[in-house]
């Protein structure tokens, strides 16, 4: 087991060190970085909704840059040794293809947890300096604790993200197919709440929609992992308690997927072949 465990972060921080030397994490950083300038410099146009939008922009700028570290850097880090085929060089040295799945994870999650924590922090401190500046448009129940929270949140759903992409890239045949997929994996995840909760309105009714169209939703609703339930951005926008229970909950819903993700990702990789 320990040299199982030395292999895994030795490919983890192998996949980390090439993250972070990829031109891509440069731009995401430089974007990210303007997004949360823009949100000290125009907070003046949003004088009383000052509070709620500085939290959500500095929120959905982390939120966002994570994504973009996913698809664009995270899957050039997985799918490049398949495209390039880089990956005979490590498979065939005694690294287990679990061990190589398990590895190239946790240097990506090492990376966005890094990420995560830098933006994060920058976030932070555009929402302060709006605080200091426009105090009495805080609501009183602002709370720290709850963006932080929120920020917390926003890393297990990207680890879930990158547990997807680790899942296509363990057996699609191409880095645009698993850009693709994971892209439309994410977007189902974030609205299908959103149309289960319309299909169920009262209203929704007189739409007269078929009952297999419901089933379906409903079906694909419970297939796939839902991304806004990890999302707090609102309770911290609007000064809300974060529930803990859901917060624990939230987090073991996502380990659970992530846990299925990587067992089903090294399945489909110890049966590819490569030709």
């Amino acid at each position: 087991m320990t040299v199982f465990l030395r292999k895994v972060a030795n490919l983890a921080r192998v996949t980390f060190l090439e993250g972070v030397r990829t031109r891509a994490l440069m731009g995401v950083f430089i974007f990210s970085g303007l997004m949360l300038f823009a949100n000290i410099s125009f907070g003046n146009f949003f004088m009383r909704d000052i509070g709620k939008v500085a939290v959500d922009v500095g929120l959905a700028t982390v939120s966002f840059a994570g994504v973009l570290l996913v698809v664009f850097v995270g899957i050039q880090l997985l799918a490049r040794d398949l495209d390039k085929k880089t990956v005979f060089v490590v498979i065939s040295r005694p690294v287990s293809r679990s061990q190589y799945i398990l590895g190239k994870y946790l240097g990506l999650l090492l990376l966005l947890a890094a990420s995560v924590a830098v933006l994060g922090a920058v976030a932070l401190g555009s929402v302060l300096v709006a605080k200091l500046q426009w105090p009495q448009y805080f609501p009183p129940s602002f709370s720290w604790v709850s963006v932080v929270l929120a920020l917390f949140s926003i890393f297990i759903a990207l680890a879930l993200l990158a547990a997807v992409t680790v899942f296509f890239a363990s057996f699609t045949t191409s880095s645009f197919l698993t850009l693709v997929l994971t892209c439309v994996v994410y977007l189902l995840g974030r609205s299908l709440e959103n149309l289960k909760t319309i299909l169920e309105l009262e209203g929704a009714k007189e739409l007269k929609l078929s009952p297999a169209f419901e089933k379906l939703v409903s079906f694909i609703y419970y297939l796939f992992p839902n991304f806004s339930a990890l999302d707090l951005s609102t309770f911290a926008a609007h000064g809300m308690a974060v529930d803990l229970s859901y917060l624990a909950f939230a987090v073991a819903y996502a380990l659970m997927y992530i846990t299925l993700l990587l067992a089903a990702a090294t399945l489909a990789f110890e049966r590819r072949e490569f030709l």
